[in-house]
């Protein structure tokens, strides 16, 4: 990201030809796959020997999203530099990974061409340094972790340069009470017995949901990974999909999405 002239580097790799097998992907605004009717992206990934050639563009109106070399199909296995754009073709995010998924450096730009965050990590897995900047260039917050075993270390500062002592980098988002009382939520209000109502054979079926938790701790997009049948993904679904708000993520003192999954088992056995 931060040398823009990589990317005139990388232009000619994204030309496609006749010969390239190309597979078509769409997906929503949170990245997850859906029909064309659906979509607000379009990801071309074109085949070359181990590797694929994308380009990614905002749906429908097919404007330039992102160019990005791939191992796989899926979103998260860059290689080299990434380059987002902003629907105005200014430049919304730049990327490099040394390996794939793995970012050296990223930054991000406001559509007004300012900074926005940038990062770059160390050799040692989860060491990092970032500076966050306000739209109108002056510098937000200060975080990093320099050794393995260290704490991340964040300073944010308001438009004026003053320190924030409340500020928070970053928080999962939680439901009321913690983990206990989501497990206490899920035990209370899922029918355990419908697998059985449907003469499931004796065993174990689980079901892999993901959902999203917006802004408002409102949960939405409930999807389940997988089906064991028997009703079992249906109501996997349903008891998170019911769930009260959450407490919202939290990402540089604002609130954020943030996507969650959760295994749910029905367990049946002995005679009947």
């Amino acid at each position: 990201m931060r040398l823009i002239l990589l990317i005139v580097f990388y232009f000619s790799v994204f030309t496609l030809n006749a010969q390239s097998k190309v597979i078509l992907k769409y997906y929503d605004t949170l990245f997850k796959v859906v029909s064309k009717e659906n979509a607000a992206y379009c990801y071309e990934f074109a085949n070359r020997d181990s590797f694929y050639n994308s380009i990614a563009y905002y749906y429908p109106s097919n404007k330039l999203y992102s160019k990005f070399i791939s191992a796989d199909t899926n979103l998260n296995s860059s290689i080299g530099l990434t380059t987002c754009y902003y629907a105005s073709g200014k430049i919304k995010d730049s990327v490099f990974y040394s390996l794939p998924g793995r970012p050296t450096y990223e930054y991000h730009f406001y559509e007004n061409g300012n900074k926005k965050k940038v990062s770059i990590y160390g050799k040692e897995p989860g060491t990092f340094e970032t500076r966050a900047f306000y739209e109108s260039g002056k510098l937000w917050a200060y975080v990093y972790k320099k050794n393995p075993a260290d704490k991340i270390v964040s300073d944010a500062f308001d438009e004026d340069g003053k320190p924030m002592p409340d500020y928070i980098y970053e928080r999962p988002a939680e439901f009321p009470g913690g983990i206990r009382a989501w497990q206490i939520y899920l035990e209370r209000h899922l029918n355990i017995h419908i697998p059985y109502d449907k003469k499931a054979p004796n065993g174990k079926y689980i079901v892999y949901v993901t959902f999203v938790i917006n802004e408002d701790g409102r949960v939405t997009d409930v999807a389940a990974e997988n089906d064991p049948g028997y009703g079992t993904k249906e109501e996997a679904e349903r008891v998170i999909r019911t769930a009260p708000k959450w407490e919202p993520a939290i990402q540089f003192n604002k609130p954020v999405i943030y996507r969650n999954k959760q295994g749910i088992a029905f367990v049946l056995s002995g005679q009947r």
